[in-house]
């Protein structure tokens, strides 16, 4: 490397050196000429846009030791090095651009070189150009809305399905899997359009929605799976009423060991949660078959036997999904409200500690919701699923009284009881974050306790808890907020 600072010392306007000057033979090595002077340092933060390209051919040979290879020829008026070849760069080379706020030349140092590199590859145009050189796939590039339903998946409508999954499978690995499944991947442009509110041509040529797809075309058992999750999810948004059947949570026969991989697992959770969501806010049991054997399996029970915190949680989801049953189903035993009453005290004795939270109190400053911290989503969500099953073995109770006093006492009883865990339920999702999945059980308790709440600025929260849900995750709760706006006659207010 030529140091220039002595060169600073020549005359600006002559292009001429001295004749002693010392040049050094380059023997077809590529130089970089580096002028450290202060004054140039200071240069460096403007420009102009010349490129980093390789000097030719090192030609001393054609000239006197004294004299400067002439392609070299140094600009005294200029603090850039000497102008660069024009040899086209390599084919698939990322040229990093400038701007007016980095390096006008990153071929000046190592140092600002890859500085100017790193900025300009936050560049989307650079986040292409990346993905060409690796000959990644295109398909949900090409274009941009393709690209905003495939980024909105990943944000907002995979984690609603991922709640309290750590491995963000729906989010992640199943839109992975899109990528090289085009049935699959159509489902999740699909899935995205709708939970954005967007018809399926999103007003423009872009046709989200293939009519002609069908699980039946996707061979692959993962794929399959994830593709009856998100076709679940579309036709509840488009509040079709018969369901079809084959579009049910995908399931194994089974017996009498049950092994699935991570990737099945996680379908199978986020496929009950999904069902246990639109049964609670339809208020109706789930209609489509479910291998209850495959997913206790999955939970180890009996409660008494020791498991992390993501199988505790399952454990009160599955037995929030058997109290829905026996509740909006047909048999009304006493002995089955027995047992599943039973099973919610033992869980909620034999819970975790790290299932206590970790600070609580009444709702501040006479706020209608409690501010309840978890150390994580596990018991968050854990936490949640357990007042939803005791607001409906409180209002499903078979042995309240029919007639007289003790009608009203119980009744007074259970409308106390059923605000209570309501509260709880929607005051967890509130201290988790301004939003997240959890606010999705809120709309749950909502719905099914909405009625219970009499007081407007009660029922103004409550229905605010809903509509921000609906506008952040799309999930369908229309019908619901209806029937709670009659029922509180917001119409007044």
């Amino acid at each position: 490397m030529i140091n220039q600072t002595s060169l600073a010392h020549t005359n600006r306007k002559s292009n001429r050196f001295p004749s002693d000057q010392t040049w050094c033979r380059t023997v077809s090595k590529r130089i970089d000429f580096v002028d450290q002077s202060l004054e140039v340092a200071r240069q460096y933060d403007g420009g102009s846009e010349a490129e980093d390209e390789d000097f030719p051919p090192d030609r001393s040979k054609d000239h006197n030791d004294n004299s400067p290879p002439s392609a070299g020829t140094y600009d005294g008026n200029s603090s850039l090095p000497p102008p660069a070849s024009n040899r086209p760069p390599a084919e698939n080379q990322i040229i990093p651009q400038t701007s007016p706020h980095t390096c006008s030349d990153i071929g000046q140092s190592p140092l600002i070189r890859d500085w100017a590199q790193s900025a300009s590859e936050c560049s989307i145009e650079s986040t292409i150009r990346q993905f060409k050189r690796l000959e990644l796939p295109q398909a949900s590039l090409k274009e941009q809305d393709k690209a905003h339903l495939i980024r909105h998946f990943v944000q907002v409508v995979g984690p609603a399905f991922d709640f309290y999954d750590e491995g963000r499978k729906v989010a992640t690995e199943l839109t992975e899997r899109a990528i090289s499944c085009q049935p699959l991947l159509q489902l999740v442009y699909n899935t995205s359009a709708k939970s954005l509110g967007l018809s399926s041509d999103l007003n423009n040529p872009l046709k989200v929605l293939d009519n002609t797809i069908t699980i039946s075309n996707i061979d692959d058992r993962n794929n399959n799976a994830a593709a009856a999750l998100l076709s679940r999810f579309i036709l509840h948004l488009e509040d079709t009423q018969d369901v079809t059947q084959s579009l049910a949570i995908p399931t194994t026969p089974a017996p009498p060991f049950p092994v699935y991989d991570e990737f099945q697992e996680a379908i199978l959770w986020a496929s009950l949660r999904q069902e246990v969501f639109f049964a609670l806010m339809n208020q109706r049991h789930v209609n489509v078959p479910i291998d209850r054997h495959a997913l206790e399996s999955l939970v180890q029970d009996p409660l008494l036997q020791t498991a992390d915190d993501r199988t505790w949680c399952n454990r009160i989801l599955l037995h929030l999904f058997d109290t829905i049953q026996y509740c909006f189903g047909d048999a009304h035993s006493s002995s089955t409200y027995d047992q599943l009453s039973s099973y919610a005290t033992t869980w909620m004795s034999s819970k975790p500690t790290s299932f206590t939270p970790v600070f609580s109190q009444d709702g501040p400053n006479g706020q209608l919701l409690p501010e309840i911290w978890f150390l994580d989503s596990y018991a968050a969500a854990a936490m949640q699923y357990y007042h939803l099953v005791r607001i409906l073995l409180t209002a499903h109770n078979p042995r309240v009284p029919r007639i007289g006093l003790a009608k009203k006492a119980a009744i007074e009883w259970i409308d106390e009881q059923v605000r209570g865990h309501a509260k709880m339920v929607c005051g967890i999702a509130e201290s988790l974050e301004e939003i997240n999945p959890g606010h999705l059980s809120a709309c749950m308790a909502i719905a099914l306790a909405g009625d219970y709440f009499h007081e407007k600025e009660e029922q103004a929260i409550l229905l605010n808890i809903m509509i921000k849900a609906t506008s952040y995750y799309g999930w369908s709760t229309g019908s619901t907020q209806k029937y709670l706006q009659e029922t509180w006659d917001l119409s007044e207010k």
